[in-house]
């Protein structure tokens, strides 16, 4: 996947760039041709897309990428790609595990039966009825790497007190 100018790399979630947009998209593609060579994921469906470009205190250029599955993202999957002065990749930080999937990415349970089922859970036994739901399509993992398709339901109440919870996509 490359990176294009109509594309938005940084705004104001996340915070100040020190950098022009022509600098990180060069830096976003050359983190994503990278990373993905590194991890062995090369092919159409497996990729990371840029989330954050920076340049720290010292002058050294960062970018924070977001790993994809056929366009869903992998919940927790991040690698961020350190430069040096001369925009070469130097290493990389990442919580990757590097296993290529094989997941089809189509849900079974729609996302408003998924946040139904969270609102139901949260007013059992007397919890709040009035919270407001949100959900999105993403892939997560359980601890012995078995990737599943889950919705991410996130629940704020009245309050602002925040949860999330993941509703398997597919059961």
């Amino acid at each position: 996947t490359k990176m294009s100018s109509s594309q938005k790399l940084f705004g104001p979630n996340f915070g100040f760039v020190k950098m022009t947009e022509k600098e990180a998209i060069k830096l976003a593609n050359s983190a994503i041709s990278a990373v993905n060579a590194s991890i062995g994921t090369t092919d159409r469906l497996h990729g990371f897309m840029p989330a954050l470009a920076f340049k720290d205190e010292i002058g050294m250029n960062h970018v924070r990428l977001n790993r994809f599955y056929d366009g869903v993202p992998l919940f927790g999957e991040q690698a961020i790609a350190h430069f040096d002065d001369k925009g070469a990749v130097t290493g990389f930080t990442t919580n990757t595990i590097p296993a290529k999937l094989d997941l089809d990415t189509k849900p079974r349970i729609p996302a408003a039966k998924a946040e139904e089922l969270v609102r139901a859970e949260v007013a059992k036994d007397g919890g709040p009825t009035d919270v407001s739901v949100s959900s999105r399509l993403v892939i997560d993992h359980t601890d012995d790497g078995k990737y599943f398709l889950c919705h991410l339901v996130s629940v704020t109440d009245k309050d602002g007190n925040k949860a999330n919870v993941f509703v398997d996509a597919k059961d």
